[in-house]
């Protein structure tokens, strides 16, 4: 495991539990909030709240529904990860989860290359940035993240000119990690948290 590509590879070995058996991590998404605690995330989430059930990865796939969330203390933030869906990253899930003086983070990438990192603080979207192109990126204060990105690899290039897809993605959790203060880690990846299934989109 090359350390650039760190976090990546730390994902990588856990998707084959919950993802595509060719292509385990085409897809992701996952959201970091502050202050809030497990159940009033997945309700601003608008998660079925009494479809809650004790899970963890390696599980995931046995359990019902194809939209879900698993949710968990991380820090002293919490993390969400969903499968079968991105309704954790989108600008209202951000400005939901960040209300009342929070902070709310949020990655999410598919095999149709979005690749987006999101930053909201008190209900309002301050940073959308795509991570393989950081010049692309919106909000209220783009370039809020810059005192995070020291060091670290974003846009993509070819041979040497720049970082693959995966030192990306390492670069993008990195940067969540130093703003909550811990990285995703193995420990969370092994542990037990709520599932919570996801209304139907129609």
């Amino acid at each position: 495991m090359r350390s650039a590509e760190r976090l990546y590879d730390l994902l990588h070995s856990y998707a084959r539990f919950y993802g595509d058996e060719d292509d385990p991590l085409a897809e992701f998404c996952a959201a970091w909030c502050e202050g809030i605690g497990v159940e009033e995330t997945a309700r601003r989430l608008g998660a079925d709240l009494d479809s809650r059930t004790d899970c963890d990865l390696r599980n995931i796939a046995d359990a019902a529904g194809d939209n879900v969330i698993l949710v968990g203390a991380c820090g002293f933030w919490t993390l969400v990860f969903q499968i079968g869906g991105f309704d954790c990253a989108r600008l209202q899930a951000l400005s939901a989860l960040s209300r009342d003086s929070g902070r709310a983070l949020s990655i999410d990438w598919n095999f149709s290359g979005n690749e987006t990192l999101g930053y909201a603080i008190d209900g309002q979207m301050i940073t959308s940035l795509t991570i393989t192109y950081p010049a692309l990126r919106d909000g209220a204060d783009p370039h809020a993240l810059d005192p995070y990105m020291e060091g670290l690899r974003f846009e993509l290039g070819s041979g040497r000119e720049g970082p693959l897809i995966e030192e990306v993605i390492s670069s993008a959790l990195t940067l969540i990690g130093r703003i909550t203060g811990r990285e995703i880690d193995r420990e969370w990846l092994d542990g037990t948290h709520a599932l919570y299934v996801m209304p139907s989109r129609s």
